[in-house]
């Protein structure tokens, strides 16, 4: 699936109301990228949260006071009225706790009317019975051979550039390598 058709698809579930999206991936890098692009295509504001960074608006705002706590992330999520996307690393760990869980579901609820979405990421995402019912789960296929190619075009630039290789590469040499990271993360055909 193409970075375009992902980029559709998710614009079509936020333009949907979806108010929680989740993606098992451990590709951060990459699901940053198409939201960011989904959020420009969409005129939206995009958000981004870590436990350890707390939420900051995407590019490079610094983070909201006292956001790095789940609870009060929601709690400034339920305040905030504009229509976004806001990425959430690794946050569905955080639901075990009833409180939390509480929480989620209402402003999930209120994102439902807003048209403001969540998206959940991590490795596996356990979601409590009374919030999956409220969300959408999102394949991320693995990268097709353009963002291989693309990846790898860009390694090889920064390789040469940095002058400590020197690449000699033909047209069929690059497909052949490209084929060799089909089936592979971008991270791992980094």
């Amino acid at each position: 699936m193409s970075l375009s058709t992902s980029i559709h698809d998710i614009k079509t579930l936020v333009l949907s109301f979806h108010p929680v999206i989740v993606m098992e991936t451990v590709e951060e890098d990459r699901v940053f990228s198409l939201l960011r692009a989904t959020a420009l295509e969409l005129e939206m504001p995009l958000f981004e949260w870590s436990v350890t960074q707390g939420l900051a608006r995407v590019p490079g705002v610094s983070s909201m006071y006292g956001t790095s706590d789940p609870l009060n992330l929601l709690s400034t999520l339920e305040g905030m009225d504009t229509q976004s996307i806001y990425y959430l690393k690794d946050f569905a760990k955080f639901t075990t706790d009833p409180t939390l869980a509480r929480k989620l579901r209402e402003v999930s609820q209120r994102f439902s009317k807003k048209r403001s979405t969540l998206v959940l990421t991590g490795k596996t995402v356990e979601l409590p019975g009374e919030i999956e019912h409220s969300v959408v789960r999102y394949h991320l296929h693995l990268p097709e051979r353009k963002e291989l190619r693309a990846v790898l075009e860009t390694v090889l630039r920064s390789l040469t550039e940095a002058k400590r290789v020197k690449v000699e590469l033909d047209h069929a040499g690059m497909e052949e390598l490209v084929n060799a990271l089909v089936g592979m993360t971008l991270n791992q055909a980094r």
